[in-house]
């Protein structure tokens, strides 16, 4: 005991100004503070675009001002933007920043133009102003992030957490915690009550244990543990309902890491169904409001694609209709979002008879396709009339490529988790392709890994990533198995 009250007064000492620091008390104030100043920022930003074009400050632009600033705070806080900063990094944050007032301005501009309001900015100073808002914005939450980083350098609004079971989450968790100083995270260790047999067993060595289960008790009850984390496998279900109910008289906050490695989970999350808590394992990236993301990035890549999309298909169009007898574009039925048919879109590079035979897959020197459809297929121009198939919403511009149903249908018995693919919608460039994945599969391992590659997507999907596959996807058009 004298040993579990010598730890907790040394914890008490390193953290005696945690616990009454202003930044901790004040946390949430701070993070509307935040959100106000975003609103001042849009509101201030507008007065001093129009001050530097020369613009009549006006009735209509006190309105339009204050119209922005509210479509971003609601908007920002359905989507919760305003959150932790020991929750989410800043690259990702400010994503949710550009994305989040583009949909404010489209939905504002939007209202002006069904109402027929006459433009109270021209599209410089509009443009002008949308910029200035968003750089402005950034530099607030930018400057809130080291702010709030320096003070946790000096021991202001960081929290304790310590670790119930000596296995690899918890060490996991440590690591996460320690290499990401940002998050205000101290350890205190891991706890473990087992025997000395089952030491041998662990991913921490007793040596490295911070107590056992008593000991962290103490320490709780004293004050000087904010998190605790139980990282038990679910086995242990009687362990983890002791545990709970023992911290349960502290004032801890308990979270509980349970382990799923054995479940492959794409995509997890919680949620509940009447009160009833559930976990998904396999389930679409795009529910809930990231749907509406993703939608919004689709649409925003086609119209900034169009100019020069538009005039390339008018030429190719009028290309492959002088070369060969038949349609200029070729359709054909694949499989979509939730494992649906649609018809998907692509120059005809096959001469006709041979298009309307049943599939094959395409091979090197393919006596069916033109000299111009060889060009258009190396070159992934063929591709382009997709991107109808983006705008009506059967496809998306990233996501993994459709297959034709027969092939859907054929690889579905051979190929473990195949139509998880589906989960979301197919897309004209993917993960896959990007790896050199893409075009003539020879075999079915090679099928398999540009599946795993799908998978992978799945699993890891942001808007940075899609990013990445797009940047990749210029840089790397073609490819040695394309024909």
């Amino acid at each position: 005991m004298n040993e579990s009250n010598s730890l907790s007064q040394s914890y008490n000492r390193n953290s005696g100004s945690i616990r009454t620091g202003f930044l901790r008390q004040h946390s949430a104030l701070l993070i509307r503070l935040c959100s106000l100043l975003d609103a001042v920022v849009i509101f201030g930003t507008l007065y001093l675009t129009l001050y530097l074009f020369e613009i009549n400050w006006e009735t209509e632009h006190i309105v339009i001002g204050l119209a922005a600033a509210l479509v971003f705070e609601i908007t920002a806080s359905f989507f919760n933007l305003y959150r932790s900063f020991r929750v989410i990094q800043f690259r990702f944050e400010l994503i949710k920043i550009f994305l989040y007032w583009s949909l404010s301005v489209i939905l504002l501009v939007s209202v002006l133009f069904f109402l027929k309001t006459p433009a109270a900015l021209d599209t410089i100073a509009g443009l002008s102003w949308y910029l200035a808002a968003f750089l402005v914005i950034s530099i607030v939450h930018f400057t809130a992030r080291l702010i709030t980083r320096y003070a946790r350098a000096f021991g202001y609004d960081v929290r304790t957490a310590a670790f119930v079971g000596a296995n690899d989450i918890a060490v996991n968790m440590m690591r996460i915690y320690e290499t990401h100083a940002w998050m205000g995270m101290k350890n205190i260790g891991v706890f473990d009550d087992r025997h000395a047999e089952e030491l041998e067993r662990m991913a921490v060595k007793k040596p490295e244990l911070a107590g056992n289960i008593d000991k962290l008790f103490e320490l709780a009850r004293d004050g000087s543990v904010d998190i605790i984390y139980i990282c038990l496998p679910l086995a242990a279900e009687k362990r983890i309902k002791t545990y709970i109910d023992l911290f349960s008289d502290t004032t801890a906050s308990i979270y509980y890491c349970p382990s799923f490695s054995n479940f492959d989970i794409i995509q997890s999350r919680w949620d509940e169904v009447f009160g009833q808590p559930v976990i998904s394992i396999v389930e679409s990236p795009f529910v809930d409001h990231q749907r509406y993301v993703k939608r919004l990035e689709d649409i925003i890549l086609v119209l900034a694609a169009a100019p020069l999309l538009l005039p390339l298909m008018l030429v190719i169009g009028v290309l492959v209709k002088l070369s060969s007898k038949g349609p200029v574009f070729f359709k054909q039925n694949r499989y979509g979002i939730n494992g649906e048919s649609f018809k998907m879109w692509k120059f005809r590079s096959m001469y006709i008879e041979d298009c309307e035979q049943v599939y094959s897959q395409a091979t090197k020197n393919d006596p069916r396709i033109t000299k111009l459809g060889a060009y258009l297929r190396k070159t992934s121009l063929d591709e382009i009339p997709q991107f109808l198939n983006v705008l009506i919403g059967n496809m998306s511009v990233v996501g993994p490529r459709p297959h034709p149903d027969i092939v859907n249908e054929d690889l579905r018995k051979q190929i473990h988790r195949y139509m998880v693919r589906h989960k979301i919608k197919p897309g004209i460039t993917g993960l896959a392709q990007v790896n050199g994945l893409r075009g003539e599969t020879q075999s079915l391992d090679v099928m398999a890994q540009r599946i795993e590659q799908d998978l992978q997507y799945i699993r890891n999907w942001s808007l940075m990533l899609d990013v990445k596959i797009l940047f990749k996807t210029i840089f790397n058009l073609g490819g040695k198995n394309v024909y």
